[in-house]
């Protein structure tokens, strides 16, 4: 393929090549009177976008009666430098993502307050200047459901014992 550079700034971009792959660019000069010997090709390859994010975790923390859920993931690798994350998230069967982003030197985030009893997943991918990588696998968390507050540890303890019937039928007693 050729090109005709600005002949004043003697530079040419060359646009929408493929990432990852090796350019070899040779240059000549051209005026009216003919063309000149074409230089030595120099070769040069373009950078790639970051790896695909691996090993993403969901855990459930709950925070002032609040259930949170923090995703974790392994930094990719990358040619040039990560600018930022993209984190997505949803509740199960819902169709639409709801994106984060975070920034290069944090690999995880907290998505606050999400509904208890329901199934979540979230998928991670890495950002740099050349573009973006392919999305991590999707993980899917399950969250619980956080015990009512009581009044008293012992009817904290009544309660557990009565949820634990197994445990009474066999000691048919419990200490407070």
């Amino acid at each position: 393929t050729s090109v005709t550079p600005n002949p004043t700034t003697r530079q040419t971009t060359i646009r929408n090549v493929d990432t990852g792959s090796v350019y070899n660019v040779r240059v000549r000069a051209v005026s009216d009177v003919g063309s000149g010997q074409w230089r030595s090709a120099t070769s040069q390859r373009t950078y790639r976008v970051p790896s695909q994010v691996s090993n993403i975790q969901i855990t459930q923390t709950v925070s002032n009666g609040m259930i949170n859920l923090q995703v974790t993931w392994n930094q990719p690798t990358s040619d040039r430098s990560i600018q930022h994350y993209e984190v997505q998230y949803r509740k199960q069967g819902v169709s639409s993502w709801t994106s984060v982003t975070t920034n290069p030197t944090t690999r995880q985030t907290t998505i606050r307050n999400v509904d208890k009893g329901s199934v979540y997943n979230a998928q991670v991918r890495a950002v740099s200047d050349v573009g973006s990588g392919q999305w991590g696998s999707a993980t899917s968390q399950r969250t619980y459901r956080v015990p009512s507050q009581v009044s008293n540890h012992s009817d904290y303890l009544l309660r557990q014992c009565q949820m634990d019937s197994d445990s009474v039928k066999q000691n048919g007693q419990f200490t407070i």
